[in-house]
């Protein structure tokens, strides 16, 4: 079968062809939703507006971050439950909460902070930006949370697992975390700078990649994750 190997599992090539191109379509339908609301409403400018509410979020901005973070969720149960036919849980995605979840919570944002800060004082890109109140912060912190967790669970839980088991473990760590820093570079336009952050976070990923290997913890990669996003907001 074309989707299948002799076995019975889907063949890797279409599992990363499925989580790659997958958000992409979700993000493109998602897109016309505020964009069709903006024109009933007589909104000027409605991808300006989508852009700012999204960039320094407000309650609409937030709730389009947390819609649009769901469709990593989405994916990755209809990955497991449609096309390996396994039953989908907790565990299964990796939040099933055990012993020692709260520590690495902890420790997994303090590590976040000090990687993304080490970059941005590295490319001379460090200023402190003052929100106006602690509920602007609060909605920063709600709209990215989400987000950085359902991206670890679809390419960290789920696809890198799945390499791993087919193509070895630094192998199948190395490819999922070039697959993840190309899906978040697609869009950049190529130069030096962007050339040393694309290496920094392809070696950062590859670290947090194997930290995910040895601790299981979608808990620790995903604060990981989440605190650097916030630095780079806050920063």
């Amino acid at each position: 079968m074309i989707l299948r190997n002799d076995a019975g599992e889907i063949r890797l090539i279409w599992i990363v062809l499925l989580v790659l191109i997958s958000p992409t379509v979700i993000n493109i339908v998602m897109a016309t939703i505020p964009f069709i609301y903006c024109i009933i409403n007589g909104i000027n400018d409605p991808i300006g507006q989508l852009e700012r509410s999204v960039e320094q979020p407000d309650w609409i901005g937030v709730l389009y971050l947390f819609v649009s973070a769901s469709k990593f969720l989405l994916i990755t149960w209809f990955m497991i439950v449609r096309l390996e036919k396994r039953p989908f849980s907790l565990k299964e995605i990796g939040l099933d909460w055990r012993n020692g979840s709260a520590l690495y919570i902890v420790v997994g944002a303090l590590l976040g902070i000090s990687l993304k800060s080490i970059l941005l004082f590295s490319l001379n890109n460090f200023s402190l930006i003052h929100f106006g109140s602690i509920t602007h912060l609060l909605l920063l912190i709600i709209s990215i949370v989400p987000s950085a967790f359902a991206e670890e669970m679809l390419f960290r839980v789920y696809l890198q697992r799945r390499m791993i088991d087919q193509i070895g473990v630094l192998k199948g760590i190395l490819l999922t975390s070039l697959l993840f820093i190309g899906f978040h570079f697609i869009n950049r336009t190529p130069n030096v700078s962007q050339a040393f952050t694309f290496f920094y976070a392809l070696t950062g990923d590859f670290i947090i990649g194997y930290l995910y290997y040895r601790t299981r913890s979608l808990y620790f990669t995903g604060s990981i994750h989440a605190a650097m996003n916030i630095v780079a907001k806050l920063i």
